[in-house]
C-alpha cells in the first residue's frame, strides 16, 4: 500500500545531472528561506515591533507580484541564459544589500526592506525560469520515459517546502508583561 502512494524517485537515483539540478534547487530555497528568517530577527531586534516584522512579508508579496509579472513579460522574449544571469544578479544585488546593512549594525529599516524585495522578486523570476528550464531539460537529464517521475520528484520537493511553510514556527519571544500593580 505505502508503496503505492510514495513517489518513485527514479530519476534522482539513475541521473546525475538531474539529482545535482535537484539538490542545487533545494539548497537556495533553504538559503532563501534562512536569510528571510534572519531579516525577521534582525527587524525584531531594531524594533521590537511586530508590525515592522509584518511589513516584511507584506514588501516580500509585493516584490513578489511585481518580479512575476515583469518576469512573466521577459521570460519568453529574452534568452533564458540572459534571464538566468540577470537572476543572479539580482539575488548577489539583494542579499548584498543585507549584508550591507547586517555589518553596520543599525541598519535602516527600508534597507531591509529594499533587500527582501528585491529577493522576492527575483525569486519569482528566478521560479518561472526554472520551471521553464527544469521541463525543458528534464527530458534530457532523466530520459523521455521518467519524465513524470521526474516531475513528482520535483512537486515532491515543492510540496514539502510549502508544507514547511504552513508549520508553525518558533517565534522570537514577546516582551515580558509588565509587572502587575501591587495589591492594595
Amino acid at each position: 500500500m505505502v508503496r503505492r502512494l510514495a513517489i518513485d524517485v527514479e530519476p534522482l537515483r539513475v541521473s546525475r545531472d538531474f539529482r545535482r539540478l535537484w539538490l542545487g534547487l533545494l539548497v537556495s530555497e533553504f538559503g532563501y528561506q534562512f536569510t528571510l528568517v534572519a531579516c525577521f530577527i534582525q527587524v525584531y531586534r531594531l524594533t521590537g515591533s511586530a508590525a515592522a516584522v509584518g511589513v516584511i512579508g507584506l514588501v516580500g508579496l509585493v516584490g513578489l507580484v511585481i518580479g512575476t509579472v515583469v518576469g512573466g513579460i521577459y521570460v519568453d522574449v529574452v534568452d533564458r541564459r540572459t534571464m538566468l544571469l540577470i537572476a543572479q544578479i539580482g539575488y548577489m544585488l539583494g542579499s548584498g544589500t543585507l549584508l550591507l546593512g547586517a555589518i553596520a549594525g543599525q541598519p535602516p529599516l527600508a534597507l531591509i526592506y529594499v533587500g527582501v524585495a528585491v529577493i522576492a522578486g527575483v525569486s519569482a523570476i528566478f521560479a518561472l525560469l526554472t520551471l521553464l528550464v527544469v521541463l525543458a531539460f528534464v527530458g534530457s537529464l532523466t530520459g523521455i520515459v521518467a519524465i513524470i517521475n521526474a516531475v513528482g520528484c520535483g512537486m515532491m520537493a515543492w510540496f514539502a517546502y510549502k508544507e514547511y511553510q504552513a508549520m508553525p514556527k518558533a517565534t522570537t519571544p514577546a516582551p515580558p508583561a509588565p509587572p502587575a500593580p501591587p495589591a492594595a
